[in-house]
């Protein structure tokens, strides 16, 4: 489980390597990722998040909080970069529109 983001998703997209297949593959060995916009977005991968195990330490070093309970998912749906998908279907309305 994570908590919270490392860095920004442009930080994120900058820092890896390789195709967004090849970096898909490499972070989701044996977890099931689907995305809601049916497209791969590297920047909701679990690298782009803070581990939670880390969180949890922070929390008791700097007195922040203290963990009462869990919620241990059995999934998650990630939205992608839905202001892409947008865009993209704007053009696709304005092209339609001018034919």
């Amino acid at each position: 489980m994570e908590g919270g983001r490392n860095m920004s998703r442009t930080q994120h997209r900058k820092s890896k390597t390789g195709t967004i297949e090849e970096i898909f593959n490499e972070e989701t060995k044996g977890l099931d990722i689907r995305f809601f916009l049916k497209e791969i977005d590297i920047t909701e991968l679990p690298s782009a998040y803070k581990n939670s195990e880390t969180v949890r330490n922070q929390m008791e070093a700097y007195g922040l909080g203290k963990v009462i309970d869990e919620v241990m998912p059995y999934g998650c749906i990630m939205a992608g970069d839905w202001q892409k998908k947008c865009a993209l279907e704007k053009l696709k309305e304005d092209k339609l529109s001018s034919l």
